[in-house]
């Protein structure tokens, strides 16, 4: 049995084990959804390292090899039940057709069952274009599991055991957001204008955020700020 897509890609199911059970008419629905809101969705198998399903607008799978390994690294850190529930965000940049010019991508990674090995063995990814969100160069990773989280900054080169902000931070970002002056952050956390500057500013550089603005989406988008 095969599932065949609006484009002429067809996902074989028999080249891959236990397969999620997904019918055309959602693979159809996954393909305007994505083309609508601009997003790259695939169906990821991690123990064949591909996709057994993907829309026609790919943006990059550079990411996908990043993750991959790092999975392998930190998988002894969950129980089998915060694996169930594990959410894998990476943001940053990535050539594009190997020229010089490059994308800035957000890819998230859900897990939808479990293959061969204990860790989950198929995903559902969603990659957007956040190029008008993120500068520089570099990429980083969150990685959530129950009430775990890790982090991953390309500048760094290892795993941090907590989250791409600190809980303070999360505060001043939030306040922002919801349109508090400097002057009225400073009276609600009882710190100085300069120190909210310094967080603002420490964030966007560890994120690779534009401006504050950006901070706040790129923090939204991968369930660091809710």
């Amino acid at each position: 049995m095969s599932y065949e897509k609006p484009n002429g890609f067809k996902v074989k199911e028999k080249e891959f084990p236990d397969p999620p059970i997904i019918s055309a008419a959602s693979l159809m629905l996954l393909e305007t959804f994505a083309l609508q809101n601009h997003i790259f969705i695939g169906i990821f198998d991690a123990d064949h390292s591909r996709y057994i399903f993907q829309t026609s607008n790919a943006i990059h799978k550079e990411a996908q090899g990043r993750i991959t390994d790092l999975e392998a690294k930190i998988a002894g850190e969950f129980t089998p039940d915060e694996k169930k529930d594990i959410r894998l965000f990476v943001c940053g940049s990535c050539p594009v057709n190997a020229g010089q010019n490059r994308i800035k991508y957000l890819l998230q990674r859900i897990p939808l069952g479990f293959g061969a090995h204990a860790y989950p063995g198929i995903y559902l990814d969603s990659i957007r274009n956040v190029t008008h969100l993120v500068s520089g160069e570099g990429y980083w990773l969150r990685i959530k599991a129950g009430e775990k989280v890790y982090s991953w900054f390309s500048g760094q080169k290892k795993l941090l055991r907590h989250d791409i902000i600190s809980d303070r931070e999360k505060e001043v970002i939030q306040y922002w957001a919801e349109g508090y002056s400097f002057s009225k952050i400073e009276d609600k956390l009882f710190i100085s204008v300069n120190t909210i500057k310094n967080h603002l500013k420490a964030c966007r550089n560890r994120l690779l955020a534009r401006d504050n603005i950006s901070l706040v989406q790129l923090c939204l988008l991968s369930g660091a700020l809710r």
